[in-house]
């Protein structure tokens, strides 16, 4: 998106707070994409869920263990606070409901010919709008730890994030831990395994697990993690998001995906502001009186310089009837504002009202154009 903010001067001549994982099962998973998991720079079309519908729904875990304050979760058993479900306290050893539905062929082909079971898969086609898409994940079971390293077991409980598209090779799972330490899962991270990303909840039975409900009730789950690919921007995407018991249909696992976390890098938004210095409504200026101060602000990808370029036109004439506008502006690393001051020249010429007009076009990596005013 080309962006382009329009200004004119006219010229005139004159002398909650929660402490336990509360989670819901109203929204539909169209409701559940559109309005809590995406954010900035990404649009989504096409979303379907297969899967039990208790599997599924929003959560808010505020002031609790879990690392994300609210989003929706996807699970192999029940969302439901039936005692059955993540809800905390940590109280139960394997808890989970199976609900005697299949699994997914393409968690079953991340571990091998072992039989998957209650899998509940979101996907859906997105547009992103940059060169890079993400979104910030904890993966917990109740599996751990009796079925992780070093007991060598069939039963650890599969999820899978799976990206194809234009530039990706197949389908990629995109469920991976940082700096290539492999895929995310019961048997790579755990406390022998990547434990630097692992948090140990308890085992059912132990304090203070088991009373405060600040703890959920999956035994141990991942630091908040978050998955990226590379892209294309302006070309469409699919994902998949799937998780299943695998081996058999009990002991419950969960994936919690951050709200607004789905975004690519979004083109920053630029704003305009004019001082007070400004005669009257709409935006005029006397001759020779004041001078207008204009401040634009930036509100993203702060770590980077970026230079917008001034556009002028208008019936005004640089120097005869105004000075100070320069060609571009540019925003140094970590400033979100930067003004400029305009002269008004008194030249003693009786000539009406004269304007300005002030274009900042910006483009962003898919170089759309739309215009801001």
């Amino acid at each position: 998106m080309f962006k382009k903010l329009l200004i004119v001067i006219l010229l005139s001549p004159f002398g909650n707070a929660y402490s336990q994982l509360v989670t819901g099962t109203t929204m539909s998973p169209l409701a559940l994409v559109q309005n809590v998991l995406l954010g900035q720079g990404v649009t989504v079309s096409n979303i379907l869920y297969n899967g039990s519908p208790v599997a599924l729904g929003s959560f808010q875990a505020t002031n609790t263990v879990l690392g994300i304050d609210e989003g929706i979760v996807l699970t192999t058993g029940t969302v439901i606070d039936n005692g059955s479900g993540p809800q905390g306290p940590n109280n139960q050893t394997g808890a989970g409901v199976d609900n005697n539905i299949g699994g997914s062929a393409l968690l079953s082909g991340l571990i091998g010919s072992t039989q998957t079971y209650n899998a509940a898969i979101l996907e859906f086609d997105f547009i992103p709008y940059s060169d890079t898409v993400r979104f910030k994940y904890v993966f917990g079971s109740d599996e751990y730890p009796e079925f992780a390293p070093p007991n060598n077991s069939g039963f650890n409980d599969v999820f899978g994030f799976f990206i194809s598209g234009p530039g990706i090779p197949g389908i990629q799972n995109i469920a991976q831990l940082p700096n290539g330490g492999g895929v995310v899962s019961i048997n790579n991270v755990n406390v022998n395994n990547n434990s630097q990303y692992f948090n140990f909840n308890g085992d059912g039975s132990m304090s203070p697990y088991d009373s405060n409900p600040m703890y959920i009730q999956y035994d141990g789950f991942t630091d908040v993690l978050e998955a990226v690919s590379q892209v294309q921007c302006g070309q469409t995407y699919h994902l998949v998001i799937a998780i299943a018991d695998v081996g058999d249909g009990e002991w419950d696992s969960g994936i919690f995906l951050e709200a607004n976390s789905l975004s690519s890098l979004t083109p920053v938004d630029i704003t305009y502001e004019l001082s007070n210095e400004i005669y009257s409504e709409p935006n005029w200026i006397a001759e020779g009186c004041v001078t207008a101060t204009v401040t634009l602000e930036r509100d993203a990808n702060l770590g980077v310089s970026l230079t917008v370029p001034v556009d002028v036109s208008g019936s005004a004439t640089d120097i005869l009837d105004y000075s100070g506008i320069p060609t571009s502006i540019t925003f140094n690393p970590g400033e979100t504002q930067v003004s400029f001051t305009i002269d008004v020249v008194l030249d003693g010429i009786i000539e009406g009202q004269e304007n300005i007009v002030l274009d900042f076009p910006l483009s962003d990596p898919c170089g759309n154009i739309t215009p801001v005013t």
